[in-house]
């Protein structure tokens, strides 16, 4: 699971003014519309208890108010309110949370995350009917693959020039390793399992201040360039 990427969130008609809970990357994301009707997406765990953002409630002023105690989050990740220190205080530095840039195309909502700044961001990949169509025959038949992971080695798959697409796919998750931006996730699970722990995917913010709760999911050592080339030469 890489991160620095863009990930379908939801379908532009199932998300309105009510919270919605969505996991992707093992971590838990909300997603929300504010009040002009645009797309927000943050990690759905509050800085001050950890409680779920997407169990609370959509505000007139366009944030997502935490059900414990009332903390609000703006589209930003930026905490607007917090009723206990009077609506004159402003809330701390630290009280915010992940949020990732949104764009909506296809009739869906698609979240970018990690944290590369805009100019160094992947496009969001071409998406037609027949495309959809023959993703969903490729989803039936995957599930029924053996091995279920991609071998090591290229020469235990007999490929035909008409699977180039699937080796530049798997050329680009390598370059994504050697970037570093492949997770953890053995740390992360085991995290989620012992229940005192919860991480945030980094979102762009994180280059800009260090105020933040949630430590950033771990992620494996960037991958050497002589790992990757002995599997192509595999191959």
């Amino acid at each position: 699971m890489y991160i620095n990427f863009w990930y379908p969130v939801a379908r532009s008609q199932d998300l309105g003014r009510t919270p919605l809970k969505v996991r992707i990357l093992a971590h838990d994301l909300v997603a929300f519309r504010d009040q002009a009707g645009h797309a927000a997406v943050l990690s759905d765990t509050c800085a001050h208890r950890g409680a779920s953002l997407s169990a609370g409630k959509c505000k007139e002023d366009g944030t997502v108010q935490c059900p414990y105690h009332g903390w609000r989050f703006d589209a930003r990740g930026v905490c607007t309110r917090i009723p206990s220190i009077g609506s004159k205080t402003r809330p701390p530095p630290r009280a915010r949370v992940d949020a990732y840039p949104v764009e909506e195309r296809y009739g869906i909502v698609f979240a970018f995350l990690g944290d590369l700044p805009e100019a160094s961001r992947p496009p969001i990949m071409a998406v037609n009917e027949r495309n959809a169509y023959i993703a969903s025959q490729d989803i039936r038949v995957m599930n029924t693959v053996q091995p279920r992971l991609t071998p090591p080695s290229r020469t235990k798959e007999l490929m035909m020039p008409a699977d180039k697409c699937i080796l530049q796919y798997r050329d680009k998750l390598d370059e994504f390793r050697r970037q570093g931006w492949k997770l953890d996730m053995p740390a992360v699970q085991a995290a989620r399992a012992r229940g005192d722990t919860i991480f945030a995917i980094p979102c762009p913010a994180r280059r800009v201040t260090r105020a933040w709760v949630l430590d950033e999911a771990p992620r494996l050592a960037p991958a050497s360039s002589e790992t990757s080339a002995v599997l192509q030469v595999a191959g």
